[in-house]
């Protein structure tokens, strides 16, 4: 049967291909048996090399790859440039930012003008040293004059050249809405710092405050003679004008012991105890100052975080609260005094604050602030709080501070039901009162009916 053309050409394309691989293992035994001997290609061999290289050179594909490569070679020279360019302008900065001839003025951050732009971390790093270098100068002319001081009269008198220092320099030492209070300890410290250099150490943990403004403390002490030293040890950190302490049905040596560590201050004795929020209350009428904190002896409090409160009042804020949310963020931490904080603060329009309130030291006011909710508001602090933002005056957030598992145990504040608790709800039926003797008329108003309200969830 003859084959057809197909066949024939599948028949001789399998005789070539086993010619070729016999040719090919004859050469390969042939290179085997002689290693010495090299190999060389027929010439149509080496032009069909010659040929597939001329094609695979003429391919789009490679001739887009070689215009690529040819591009960035030659934009490499002008991306150098661009890089050193770059380099050279950080370094300029750098060295102009470090420079002696360069004026702490130029710093927007700290200048009273509405500029938000902040600093780079050189120009803070000169102005630290520029103000340390200052502290040094003040330490050799003033520090002399300095050593009959109390703690409390030296903080003073540090500020006051501080404040000088700033003026010196073109800084404004009233703040404003862009100068925040961890640039102002910064400077504040690098100043002491180099103040205490002079000093063996002297004044270096005071808290430095730029402000003109008149600062003072209202402190409640009951029976608190094993830690009222170490407060008023941190309340001399900060730049105070008066301070006022309020010893109330002390059975121990508190009072004796807040006379001998803070000479410079207001003591105020009650034989019989008066409770913390009575005696806020009369510590703030005895103080004649434009920003007055407030806090007790239950537990250390760094001066740090006190001038936090102060600096927010300074800064325009007439209320500065502890905000406690941070403690208490999970729904099983909270309790009954928290609802009530929290019922009060939506009842005013300010959900926004949460369960934050003038019950929870340390906080402070300003003296606007007391003269406009009165003396009298401060003995109940739920009342005096709802007051000041019915009254519209600016209450917010300072720092956080963690009463709420630091706070001293007693026999009248563990359990449920304690005495303190049924207390401070108490204050908050009252901050109620008054919030509902406030908007009566819009309480009063009449009231959507729920078919009116279906009706217009439905429309």
């Amino acid at each position: 049967m003859q084959a057809s053309a197909s066949e024939r050409r599948f028949r001789r394309r399998g005789v070539f291909i086993r010619e070729r691989r016999r040719t090919a293992a004859v050469q390969r035994r042939k290179s085997q048996s002689s290693p010495l001997r090299l190999h060389k290609r027929s010439p149509e061999q080496s032009r069909d090399r010659r040929t597939s290289r001329q094609k695979r050179k003429e391919h789009p594909t490679l001739r887009r790859v070689q215009g690529a490569r040819a591009v960035r070679k030659s934009r490499l020279p002008k991306t150098l440039q661009r890089l050193k360019r770059s380099n050279q302008q950080r370094h300029d900065r750098l060295t102009q930012a470090l420079s002696p001839e360069r004026k702490v003025d130029d710093l927007s951050l700290y200048r009273g003008d509405s500029s938000q732009t902040r600093s780079a971390v050189s120009q803070l790093m000169y102005s630290k040293n520029s103000f340390r270098a200052a502290g040094n100068r003040d330490a050799v002319q003033w520090g002399e004059s300095d050593r009959d001081l109390s703690p409390l009269q030296l903080t003073r008198q540090i500020n006051q050249r501080f404040i000088q220092s700033l003026q010196l320099e073109g800084i404004a030492s009233t703040p404003d809405a862009h100068t925040s209070y961890d640039d102002i300890i910064a400077l504040g410290r690098s100043y002491a710092e180099g103040y205490a250099d002079i000093r063996n150490g002297v004044g270096a943990d005071a808290i430095l405050l730029p402000t003109s403004v008149k600062l003072g403390a209202v402190l409640c002490a009951y029976n608190e003679q094993d830690c009222i030293a170490a407060t008023l040890k941190q309340l001399a950190r900060l730049p105070l004008d008066e301070i006022a302490i309020v010893v109330n049905g002390s059975v121990d040596r508190t009072f004796e012991l807040a006379r001998k560590s803070l000479p410079e201050a207001i003591v105020v004795h009650f034989e019989k105890p008066l409770g913390h929020d009575v005696g806020r209350a009369i510590g703030a009428k005895m103080l004649q100052v434009d920003a007055v904190l407030f806090t007790d002896c239950d537990f250390m409090i760094d001066a740090e975080q006190l001038g936090a409160y102060l600096w927010s009042v300074v800064s325009g804020v007439d209320v500065a609260l502890n905000d406690i949310r941070p403690f208490l963020d999970r729904f099983e931490q909270q309790d009954g005094i928290s609802y009530c904080k929290q019922w009060v603060n939506q009842e005013l329009g300010r959900p926004d604050l949460a369960m934050n309130s003038m019950t929870a030291i340390p906080h402070a006011l300003s003296s606007k602030a007391i003269h406009t909710i009165g003396y009298e508001a401060l003995c109940v602090p739920p009342r005096a709080h709802a007051l000041a933002v019915l009254h519209g005056l600016n209450v917010q957030t300072a720092c956080a501070v963690d009463v709420i598992t630091q706070n001293r145990l007693r026999t009248t504040n563990i359990g449920i039901g304690n005495p303190v608790a049924q207390l401070i709800i108490g204050d908050h039926m009252e901050a109620l009162e008054a919030v509902w003797n406030w908007k009566r008329d819009e309480l009063n108003a009449v009231q959507s009916v729920r078919a009116d309200i279906a009706w217009r969830r439905n429309k």
